[in-house]
């Protein structure tokens, strides 16, 4: 099976989200797809909504004909009107990978409802989606007013296999330092 996976700029990025996509695209070879990084110009929200309308996305997938195109939600704005152009002519399922939604951000009303409307429109292209969590799928399911095909795949937890052993750990403890923490997540009111 032939993945195209679109997201912003590179996959090698430092975040959850773009680790999330890495082990998924990872994951997915392992088990015999053949996933394409399918990159996109990041830029500000209003030229990746420009970007709809002079976007090589289109016949870079038409020379490349993937089975299914798997795309970052975060990515939206780019996406609202190649993906109805994408399945007008590749015929292909778009499965979305959702996040967050950038609406339930803290912004400016006025800015809330563009990303509300905008995302509602993007939401709408997908055919299913892989939500990050149940809280996740709840706010889309609330925004397009149902339930669509999804999956939850949870992030984090044991995913991410450490490199340093619990004798490291216990000999770092007794060390006289202090004391480091490392959060790494989204915290959104």
């Amino acid at each position: 099976m032939k993945i195209g996976l679109a997201i912003y700029g590179s996959a090698d990025q430092v975040s959850g989200g773009y680790l999330y996509d890495r082990m998924m695209a990872d994951r997915l070879r392992r088990s015999g797809a053949q996933v394409e990084i399918l990159s996109l110009r990041p830029g500000s929200y209003l030229s990746c909504l420009a970007d709809n309308f002079f976007s090589d996305l289109p016949k870079t997938l038409q020379k490349r004909r993937p089975d299914v195109l798997l795309q970052d939600e975060l990515c939206h704005p780019s996406l609202l009107r190649v993906n109805s152009q994408l399945k007008r002519t590749l015929g292909r399922p778009v499965i979305s990978i959702v996040h967050h939604l950038r609406a339930l951000e803290p912004h400016a009303e006025r800015l809330v409802r563009l990303y509300r409307r905008m995302e509602k429109r993007y939401l709408e292209t997908a055919d299913g989606f892989v939500f990050i969590s149940e809280t996740t799928r709840a706010a889309v399911e609330s925004l397009l007013g149902g339930e669509r095909p999804s999956v939850v795949a949870y992030p984090g937890g044991d995913h991410v296999r450490p490199t340093v052993t619990d004798a490291a750990i216990r000999e770092r403890s007794r060390a006289p330092r202090a004391l480091e923490i490392l959060f790494i997540g989204n915290v959104i009111p």
